[in-house]
């Protein structure tokens, strides 16, 4: 009795002592990887969203309706003697004549040869198919009384249309006049030290004669 009793205590012992069931960490459900806080946690890669910034295309089609600034190019020409200056702009030709080649001094009658040279300038006037207005500005130096040099200037410039106009009838174009006395000048009339330049007053005496050039 003593003896079944023992064995069924040893039996229960048994039981109670028997390890359960190991589960080693390799086989366990992996846990999701730690991520910072606040971060987002992966996922699938989705397509690539296409750069938002302009592309060279798109920003060429911009451009292209910006105006950039145009600058008339001028080119000047002048006689050996420097009698005669040829000033041209894109659409705009001026002629700048010495007054010594069209009139005795302080005087505004035209002397043969300066007619000779006002027809040549009534056939390029022609020939540059100008349209519109022709002008003649006369200019004086500041020798004398500005008044003075003012109704000279006028009257020279009236010389030189008297010449032009009936050799332009045909063009259509028009001749407007102005006497600008010693206003404008191409070159200083005096040194700093307020001496006169003869040769720069010489200059400043003259007719200016511009058209438009439609070839």
């Amino acid at each position: 009795m003593r003896r079944s009793a023992c064995a069924a205590l040893l039996g229960l012992a048994l039981t109670t002592m028997a390890p359960s069931a190991v589960v080693w960490a390799d086989t366990a459900t992996p846990s999701p990887a730690p991520t910072l806080d606040g971060a987002p946690t992966p996922t699938a890669a989705s397509p690539a969203t296409p750069d938002p910034s302009p592309t060279m295309d798109a920003t060429a089609t911009s451009l292209a309706g910006l105006s950039a600034p145009v600058y008339d190019i001028i080119t000047t020409v002048e006689s050996i003697d420097g009698s005669e200056t040829q000033r041209d702009t894109t659409t705009r030709r001026t002629l700048v004549l010495d007054s010594k080649v069209l009139f005795p001094e302080d005087r505004a009658t035209l002397s043969a040869a300066a007619r000779k040279r006002l027809r040549r300038v009534a056939r390029e006037i022609e020939a540059s198919g100008a349209t519109g207005t022709v002008r003649v500005d006369g200019y004086t130096d500041d020798q004398g009384s500005a008044a003075h040099g003012l109704v000279l200037s006028r009257q020279r410039a009236r010389a030189v249309r008297g010449v032009l106009a009936p050799l332009l009838a045909s063009t259509g174009v028009r001749i407007a006049v102005r006497g600008l006395g010693e206003a404008n000048p191409r070159v200083p009339n005096h040194d700093r030290s307020g001496r006169p330049i003869p040769a720069n007053q010489a200059k400043n005496r003259r007719v200016e004669i511009s058209f438009s050039k439609s070839r």
